[in-house]
């Protein structure tokens, strides 16, 4: 889950795929559209009060919003939390990331307000959007009062907390064609991967090792990152990097591996013949190989060649 969680942080922290995802999802039907050049780090640690015990949360994304000038203006902060699995208590959780913000804020009025004398009267919204990964569609709960068994004449005097989540892999293909940045890629592959299709769009890859990360973690094919150093040499040769580009040379790798092995075996059965033929001992043989003469013997009757005679 932790390798899971920090390869799609890493993906996520590059400004141009945290506000793709965000216009895409969030504001795809309004006017707000947000600036990679505006957003800043925010904390994504936080503490909050369990058990009589002061207790550490972490957030996996968070943004400032940042309009002003040489000082820190937001006018909101976002929040991206990565699920592989379905959380159904999620909610609370988001209630409390956020909630953690806000209490950062109020503290943030009240210190600023001693040092300089000026009262800051207004904090900025905090804005969460919850990416489910899984193969499976968010089906449980996406408020505070789904998580309840609330009488309908109860309902009004009960505050409610809303979630914002997205089933990557569920996306509609207008959806995932207004990304413009490597998410795309992501969306596009995860989607494909739910359909049991083989991952081989043409859309451009610019972070090639981050992509192989999330690839390699989410399949368990270790040959998405061993094709990084080959796929960034292609790169610099000005070539644009596609998933097809980590398919080919995977698919490259392979065929020379196998072409390795068939020289290995070829060189093996070249010694068997060289020792049935009494033209090289089976000592050099072993030597050669690395093997015991009882190894040596059984490979070569399972090869179809004559282990000489007078060693048995």
């Amino acid at each position: 889950m932790a390798e899971k969680d920090m390869a799609e942080k890493k993906l996520e922290d590059y400004p141009e795929v945290f506000t793709d995802i965000v216009n895409t999802l969030l504001f795809s039907d309004s006017s707000i559209r947000l600036d990679e050049n505006k957003i800043v780090d925010g904390p994504t640690e936080s503490i909050y009060k369990a058990e009589e015990q002061d207790k550490e949360q972490r957030r996996d994304t968070f943004k400032y919003y940042n309009i002003g000038g040489g000082a820190l203006f937001c006018v909101a902060a976002y929040g991206i939390e990565n699920q592989s699995t379905i959380d159904n208590v999620m909610p609370v959780r988001i209630m409390n990331y956020d909630a953690s913000a806000y209490k950062s804020q109020v503290f943030d009025l009240k210190s600023s307000s001693k040092q300089t004398n000026q009262k800051r009267k207004r904090i900025y919204p905090v804005i969460t959007i919850v990416l489910n990964f899984s193969e499976k569609e968010w089906k449980t709960s996406r408020s505070l009062h789904d998580m309840m068994a609330l009488p309908s004449d109860l309902a009004k005097y009960v505050q409610d907390y809303k979630i914002n989540v997205f089933d990557v892999a569920f996306l509609e293909d207008n959806v995932i064609e207004k990304f413009t940045s490597d998410f795309k890629a992501v969306a596009r592959f995860f989607k494909d991967k739910r359909l049991r299709l083989e991952a081989n769009d043409t859309i451009e890859i610019k972070h090639p090792a981050e992509i192989a990360d999330l690839f390699s973690v989410f399949t368990g094919d270790e040959g998405y990152r061993d094709a990084v150093p080959n796929v960034i040499k292609k790169k610099e040769k000005g070539e644009v990097i596609t998933v097809c580009t980590y398919t080919e040379t995977i698919r490259d790798a392979g065929r020379l591996e196998g072409r390795l092995e068939g020289k290995l075996e070829g060189s093996e059965e070249m010694l068997f013949k060289l020792v049935s033929k009494g033209k090289l001992t089976p000592e050099d043989a072993c030597e050669e190989l690395d093997i015991t003469l009882s190894e040596l013997e059984e490979k070569m009757e399972d090869a179809n060649f004559q282990f000489p005679r007078h060693y048995k």
